[in-house]
Formats: C-alpha cells, structure tokens, sequence
C-alpha cells in the first residue's frame, strides 16, 4: 500500500486513535477517509492525560507545540494518603528531559477539537455509522446506516469500546469488555478556585484511601480536572441516569462528594466543592484482555476497540496514538493491506499487553477495600527507591514508536 493508492484507508471512528491515524496517513501521501457517526462533534468530555509517548507522535504532523499551548505542562506526578502523607514522587520535568517530551494535563474536548480541524474536510464525513463490512476483489466494502456504501483498500475500526467492526471480525466469539470493578465520577473546576503559585496547578495527584481514590490534573484554559474512583461496593450513590441537572440535584451531589472527601488533603475539598456538578460524569472502568485477533483481512482495529484500558496510569490515549503511529507507517511502508496489518501487530502485541495487565493490575492494588491490602500498599509504595519509581516512569513515558 504505497502513497499513490487509488483506494483509501478507510477509518471508522473519528476519536483520537482514528483522527491522529488519518493525520499520520495523510502526511506519508496515504489517502484516507474517516467516517464519525456524530454529526456534530462537539468539544465535549473531561480532562486527560496527554504523556509525552503520545505528544511525540504529533512532531511528524506539527502539531505537537499546539496541543502543549492548549494544555497544562506537568512538573510533578504524586501519589498521597488522604492525610496529605506522600507515597511516591516523580519530578516530571526532569522526566521529560529523560525521555525527550513533556506531559501534559488538557480537556479531551480541547485535544479532540485541535486533531479535528486538522484533518482536512474533504477527508472527513461526519453523520455516517458503519454497520457492516464485506470483502472482495482485494478490497473492502462498508456499509452505513444511510445506506451509503464505500470501496476502500483497508478498513481501520477506531470506533471505541462497543465497536461495530469488532463484533463483526469476532463473530460469535466476541464478548462485551470485562468489567475493572470500580466506577469513575469525572468533574472539572475553575482553576481560580486554588490561589496563583499553588502546586497544583502544576501537579498530576492521586491520592489512595479505602476503596476510593481520587485524581487531580490540571488542564490549562483555566480549568482543573477531578475524578474519583470507587469500588462498586463502596459507591454510596448512583448516577441519575445522566442528562442535565438540576440545581437541587446538583447540590445533592456536592453535599455526598464534601461528605466523603472533606477531610481529605489540601486541595480536594476545595476542587470539590467548586466543581461543576452539572457536567458531572460518570463510567464503569472497563477493559478487555489482551486478544490475538487484530484482523480480519484487510480490517484491522485500533484504540479502545482493539484495547481498552482501565484509566488507571493514564495511558489509554497515549496507547491509542501510539498504534496510530505504527499502523501509518506500516500502510505507507508494506507492499499491502494483509502485510501492512501482520507489521503492525507483530510490531504493538507485547507493549499493549504490557500495558494493558499493568493498567488491570494497578486498580484493586490502588483502591484495596482490606486494611492489610493498604498497609502492604503504602509500605510498598513508599519503599521503592526513586531511581526504580524514575526508571517505571520512563519504561511508560519514555516509550518512542
């Protein structure tokens, strides 16, 4: 599949897997189409770790100083008690002038926006979901729920967790994800709410109690992001079913989160208390084993509909960029669609592994509801000798494609 191809990739999923691909695609003189089945895409979602793996990919589209100006550079990572009391710290800084990048905290709507006007309009359709495909003849037919039909050379199913192109290509082998035991509240609050020169604004936080823990990230634009994770079995209140909120239910849900996390560290009830609760998320963490089945001729998947990951080390953007970066240039460099997808898998199956059973792991370690659990945890943690914590750190930071 050489620049030139008369046929285009064609790209289910207009997220960040299916978006940096195409963009990846386009530098080399690849042709491309991506398919969104939103019609409107919107700027949308909560804040995200953007690490320095995946800022790197975005120097072949010039894009990378872009998405730093849109977002927060970190200058530290920290892992803390409830009391404030420090498990483990990273200097982020020095972390980025080990591994040639920065990391960055930003507002995935902010990150999905920037990749979006990037791609150029012609390569891009918008209210169009992909409900089958065939094969044939050397190439690959998808079908939308318009009716519409495209011919292109090699189907790429970016199209998420509950992927279209995923049940098809496993057939009666496919299952739903696997569920990580533990939910995800999601908020955002004024960074003004913290006085100027607060570390904060600067620092990625978790803090691990029993059975929740809760995450700070600075974004930039003058927001901060918050997330608390809890055991289903902890968990003291559902969500409403989501839509809009209320000022009342609003002011239910402030009172619950202060409830619990009031006497926690500095500044998490301070966050709390200023967050947005009517754009208030909430998910299931969910993932799925790694899976030998990538392909199915001429149809590969990418990102979460290939390998979701649990949140848990802030990499399942990071992983999905990544493939994007391989599957680019094994589509540029092989001769086919068949050896291009055969590079791309055998090139990614052990890193998404690897980083799929540790994000999987890191969860009931990181939120344990047993007492002995967290003692083992926090003696562990605070254990590790920094240049073990800095040499982890760079083995998923530091990793160049």
């Amino acid at each position: 599949m050489r620049p030139g191809t008369s046929a285009p990739v064609l790209i289910a999923g207009g997220g960040i897997g299916g978006l940096t691909l195409a963009l990846l695609l386009i530098e080399r003189g690849v042709p491309v189409k991506v398919f969104e089945r939103t019609a409107d895409p919107r700027e949308v979602g909560a804040g995200l770790l953007v690490a320095a793996n995946a800022l790197k990919v975005y120097r072949r589209v010039g894009l990378e100083d872009a998405l730093v100006a849109a977002g927060a550079v970190l200058g530290e990572g920290t892992l803390k008690l409830p009391s404030g009391t420090v498990l483990s710290s990273v200097d982020v800084d020095d972390l980025a002038t080990r591994v040639g990048a920065v990391s960055i905290g930003m507002h995935r709507g902010i990150y999905h926006g920037i990749l979006l006007r990037a791609v150029p309009d012609e390569c891009l359709v918008l209210g169009e979901e992909l409900i089958r495909y065939e094969q044939g003849n050397g190439k690959v037919l998808a079908h939308f729920a318009s009716g519409r039909t495209e011919v292109g050379s090699m189907l790429v199913g970016a199209d998420g967790i509950h992927s279209a192109v995923r049940r098809q290509l496993d057939g009666r082998r496919w299952s739903p994800p696997r569920d990580a035991g533990e939910s995800c509240w999601r908020g955002l609050a004024p960074a003004n709410c913290l006085p100027d020169g607060h570390p904060a604004h600067r620092a990625f936080t978790e803090t691990w109690g029993d059975s929740v823990r809760v995450g700070l990230i600075p974004l930039g634009g003058g927001l901060l992001s918050w997330h608390v994770y809890f055991r289903p079995w902890t968990e003291p209140f559902p969500d409403e079913g989501g839509g809009p909120r209320d000022e009342a239910q609003q002011a239910t849900l402030r009172a619950r989160f202060l409830e619990i996390l009031g006497d926690w560290h500095d500044p998490i009830p301070t966050i709390v208390a200023a967050g947005d609760f009517s754009a208030l998320l909430r998910t299931e963490n969910r993932d799925r084993p790694p899976t030998d089945r990538w392909s199915d001729g001429a149809v590969v998947l990418l990102g979460d509909s290939l390998h979701p990951i649990t949140p848990n080390i802030g990499q399942g953007a990071a992983l999905a960029v990544e493939g994007a970066a391989v599957l680019a240039r094994a589509v540029a460099e092989e001769s086919d669609a068949r050896a291009a997808i055969a590079r791309y898998r055998r090139e990614r199956r052990r890193r998404v592994a690897f980083v799929t059973r540790l994000s999987h792991a890191v969860g009931p370690w990181a939120s344990s509801g047993s007492r002995v659990m967290r003692t083992l945890r926090n003696l562990g943690t605070r254990g590790t000798p920094q240049w073990l914590a800095v040499a982890s750190s760079e083995q998923i930071y530091g990793y160049d494609v």
